[in-house]
């Protein structure tokens, strides 16, 4: 190990030093919070990724795809308690992470396994986007439903291959999971092949992973933005999507830690897809637009009642404003 601790241009790297603040957006009470959920302290923290070998240090330097701020809250407190869990807890470690589209759950995932592997451990990281049924099935599937969307929907992924993938992972640390390629189709989008690893840690992230169907109390049509009218498809349409979010419970009880990215405002949720498929176009050359984004977004914002995709039951809650930031975290024992 490759010791770096007499840096003295550290502090810019560092939450509790003021240098940092000038730079970024953190609330430290509620880091502190997350810590101690983590059983986690600032010098155990820092030791471990400003005072270890030089790979971490020039990850911290470089990395760019996310926040220094979401970097400390969510990435290295999480790779740090998962290193410290599986030192006595050897079994494979699955975790989840729910938010909505756009809201930054795939760029997480590549910067949380490269902190991973910065601690010797194997990770996979996998949307449940990548269980969507094949074309024909998927086709089916969606049929008929009033947002004339090909996917996304509740009932448009395989629970057999989620549930065997997850079986599989537990049983002997090998990810098998399919790979949907969102380009294919003209955007439509379509399974691409397979995807197999070793892994000691299976991350799954998706917009309405965690999400329950409503209690039978509650009135199914009343969560909706005050300037939103369901119309008489979708009404009826969102009561079987209810029904289909009881099959996807089971999945989701099995999470060991679950994490949400949480929109401020549900709306904000508009411009993030907007500006996600504006990206795969310029870097797949094929994307979701006019028209049928705009249906997407609008299934996305009347399909499941908003209620629910805000109160995911987490164990972390990151609440983020519209730029990505993190304003809150809320730990829930």
């Amino acid at each position: 190990m490759n010791n770096i601790s007499q840096d003295n241009n550290l502090d810019k790297y560092n939450p509790w030093c003021l240098e940092f603040h000038q730079h970024e957006s953190l609330p430290m009470a509620d880091y502190q919070l997350l810590l101690d959920y983590f059983n986690l302290t600032p010098a155990k923290l820092t030791d471990l990724w400003l005072h270890g070998d030089i790979d971490k240090l020039q990850f911290l330097k470089s990395e760019m795809l996310i926040t220094k701020g979401f970097l400390w809250s969510f990435c290295l407190p999480i790779v740090s308690h998962i290193a410290s869990y599986l030192s006595s807890n050897p079994e494979p470690v699955l975790l989840g992470i729910s938010g909505l589209p756009g809201s930054g759950k795939s760029t997480l995932g590549k910067v949380l396994e490269k902190a991973f592997q910065l601690n010797n451990i194997t990770s996979s990281v996998i949307s449940l986007d990548d269980f969507y049924l094949p074309s024909s099935e998927l086709n089916i599937a969606m049929k008929d439903n009033p947002w004339n969307v090909s996917r996304g929907l509740p009932g448009s992924h395989s629970l057999e291959d989620i549930q065997n993938t997850i079986d599989l992972f537990r049983k002997s640390g090998e990810v098998k999971a399919p790979v949907f390629d969102k380009s294919l189709r003209n955007g439509l989008g379509d399974r691409s092949g397979w995807m197999s690893s070793r892994s000691q840690v299976l991350v799954i992230e998706g917009w309405f992973i965690g999400c329950k169907p409503l209690q039978p109390c509650q009135n199914i049509n009343n969560f909706v933005s005050i300037d939103q009218v369901l119309l008489d498809e979708e009404i009826i349409y969102r009561s079987k999507v209810q029904k289909l979010l009881k099959l996807y419970v089971p999945i989701w009880d099995q999470f060991y830690k679950l994490f949400h990215l949480k929109a401020k405002d549900f709306l904000y949720t508009m411009s993030w897809k907007t500006e996600q498929e504006n990206n795969m176009l310029l870097t797949k050359g094929s994307s979701l637009s006019g028209k049928r984004l705009k249906s997407f977004i609008r299934m996305i914002t009347t399909s499941i009642p908003q209620n629910s995709l805000q109160n995911i039951e987490a164990n972390i809650i990151y609440e983020l404003n519209n730029s990505r930031n993190i304003i809150s975290i809320k730990t829930v024992i």
